[in-house]
């Protein structure tokens, strides 16, 4: 099954850039909310499966939650305290909220980019330059991201930035609340002897830039799609074809 997606990997890019369409130009409703939770779940079950072939079930499940709950807690923390990412809340299109701070559905969304950018930067020997690289990649990652959510409504903030509403402090603190995760997995990675990551990792983080990158376009925000589209040439690059057997 995902080795198809490989093979097909850019005619589900083009229905992702379609079915974009109907996410930049219709209002979403609250009620509507497990659409949205069911997308990025799909988005998310590749990452399960290269998780599970990579370190093998109990490790691999093991790195997800850890992951999961760190970007919960992280999310929570921001939207009590507003840092780092500045004054923030979530909209009801992404679920029921825990804490009344971020919703469930966070546990999902940001371990997919983690470990997609990882995958881009495993062939550079030093570790520390991974994790400045695999940072650097996440906030391009955020960058063609975040703009889209805001203009589909999942988040905005107190006071909205230039660049189509999202502040300059977000970005900052996507440097802050990376550099720990990443450097987390990297560490871990060392420690205990983990293989190379599979390129189903990078393919998975290509489908979301995709997508994203496909909403920002057809809601007129032209800069994070053309840049979304880089990242998508990049992340090609970085999967040769005898990436499939690895799968």
């Amino acid at each position: 099954m995902y080795r198809s997606l490989f093979h097909k990997r850019w005619l589900i890019v083009a229905v992702l850039f379609f079915t974009s369409l109907f996410v930049a130009r219709v209002p979403l409703k609250a009620e509507l909310w497990l659409i949205s939770a069911v997308a990025i779940f799909l988005f998310a079950t590749p990452v399960f499966v290269a998780a599970w072939q990579w370190l093998g079930r109990l490790r691999g499940s093991v790195l997800l939650t850890a992951l999961g709950l760190y970007a919960f807690i992280f999310e929570t923390i921001a939207i009590k305290t507003g840092f780092p990412y500045g004054n923030f809340v979530y909209n009801d299109l992404l679920g029921p909220k825990l804490l009344d701070a971020a919703p469930v559905t966070v546990l999902l969304a940001w371990t997919p980019l983690i470990l997609g950018v990882i995958y881009l930067v495993q062939h550079i020997s030093s570790i520390y330059a991974r994790a400045v690289l695999a940072t650097i990649l996440l906030v391009v990652t955020d960058i063609v991201l975040d703009p889209a959510a805001v203009h589909v409504g999942f988040w905005f903030w107190d006071t909205p930035g230039f660049y189509y509403g999202v502040p300059l402090v977000n970005f900052l603190g996507w440097v802050v609340s990376g550099s720990i995760g990443i450097s987390g997995v990297l560490m871990a990675q060392h420690y205990f002897k983990f293989p190379a990551l599979p390129p189903l990792f990078a393919l998975n983080l290509s489908f979301i830039i995709a997508f994203w990158a496909s909403v920002n376009l057809w809601a007129g925000q032209y800069v994070p799609a053309v840049i979304g589209l880089i990242v998508l040439i990049y992340i090609a690059k970085k999967l040769p074809t005898e990436a499939v057997s690895k799968l």
